[in-house]
């Protein structure tokens, strides 16, 4: 099928450009980019007033619902809500890749990848898998990671004390010495200590990944005078990565603003969206992008972080470029206030708000989103 998209403006947020033009996509592929009128096609969207960027990702859901509580239909949580690529944060271990490979990422249209728990158990059990040793089978893991290469984008640990139990410390720097030997960057979740986030921090490098960067809880990133701590600071310049995981409890609309404020923006966007959470204190990503709009980032850097930034972890291509599989998304600010009551004496608003309205699935076939 031939589907050919009008009058949109085409981001180039690499570039923080901006071009008029048509796109023609001729069965998932680009096959022409420019003024189009002659050009016959069977279906033709009109995309005036509208921005066309390239996909969404949401680089930290959990959508394993056939073996987690938490688990939520990819598809779901993915396409369906014009988000392309999900990568999974953690559900799985090595025990039941296999089977999350062959349920979630064969099955669905949604482009799933994974960031694989160092627990072989994942968060399958009782929540606490980095409590036992028992739990890690680091050859099992390393086989499973050179059989699923394609998909696994590093390695997840929750560094929170109710998770390492007395293991503590040493059971996140038997994971992050683990993610150096196969050259995969980590992703930590970082909230309640023990461990400290000044603990965790000096043993990370460029590339890896700090989740819940806003939760607002004591120990986190800023200090008792509410500014960004200097270490915090420090491995933002070297290249460690902070993304948002709004999550349940892990988005707090003051120290988001305060940081951001101070230039500490994070370099990816997500959901943290799971079955406990989804629909009532967060619904989707597009939801989450408008809270950071809020908190001070601008909408180009929001975007970015939704859809290129994501491509350093993923691997993805989303050029929007005649040859390559099509990989976008149409998207509008529409002027709807949005309004999110935290407390009785906390309230945050915003006069737009973020829409997708088609996305790309992971054939390259365009939909309409809900």
């Amino acid at each position: 099928m031939k589907i050919k998209l009008i009058n949109g403006t085409i981001l180039n947020l690499a570039e923080n450009s901006r071009k008029a033009a048509d796109i023609v996509i001729d069965n998932g592929i680009i096959i022409f980019v420019g003024d189009a009128k002659d050009i016959l096609c069977d279906e033709t969207i009109d995309c005036k007033g509208k921005l066309i960027v390239p996909s969404f990702t949401d680089i930290h859901v959990h959508a394993f619902p056939e073996k987690t509580a938490l688990g939520l239909s990819a598809d779901k949580i993915g396409i369906r809500q014009g988000v392309s690529t999900v990568i999974d944060a953690g559900s799985t271990g090595c025990d039941d890749y296999p089977e999350f490979y062959k349920e979630v990422i064969e099955k669905s249209s949604t482009n799933v990848k994974a960031f694989i728990n160092y627990s072989k158990i994942g968060l399958t059990k009782d929540g606490k898998e980095l409590s036992d040793t028992a739990y890690f089978n680091e050859e099992k893991l390393f086989n499973t990671i050179r059989e699923f290469k394609e998909t696994i984008v590093g390695i997840k640990l929750r560094a929170s004390g109710s998770v390492v139990g007395s293991l503590g410390m040493e059971a996140v720097k038997r994971g992050i010495d683990f993610a150096r030997k196969v050259n995969l960057p980590v992703m930590i979740h970082v909230g309640n200590a023990p461990p400290a986030l000044e603990e965790i921090l000096p043993l990370l490098q460029r590339g890896d990944i700090i989740t819940h960067i806003f939760h607002g809880k004591k120990g986190g990133i800023l200090d008792d005078y509410g500014k960004v701590k200097k270490l915090v600071e420090n491995k933002y310049q070297e290249g460690v990565l902070y993304d948002v995981g709004h999550g349940a409890a892990s988005f707090d609309f003051k120290t988001a603003e305060k940081a951001i404020k101070e230039g500490l923006a994070p370099f990816t966007i997500s959901s943290d969206i799971h079955a406990r959470n989804f629909g009532t204190k967060v619904k989707s990503l597009a939801e989450v992008m408008t809270k950071c709009l809020i908190c001070g980032m601008e909408k180009e850097a929001v975007l970015k972080a939704v859809t290129i930034n994501p491509c350093f972890i993923t691997g993805n291509n989303t050029d929007i470029s005649e040859g390559n599989k099509a990989s976008l998304a149409v998207v509008e600010l529409i002027n709807k206030e949005t309004v999110y009551e935290e407390s009785s004496e906390e309230v945050f608003s915003s006069p737009i708000s973020f829409n997708i309205l088609y996305a790309t699935d992971k054939f390259g076939s365009l939909l309409q989103i809900d």
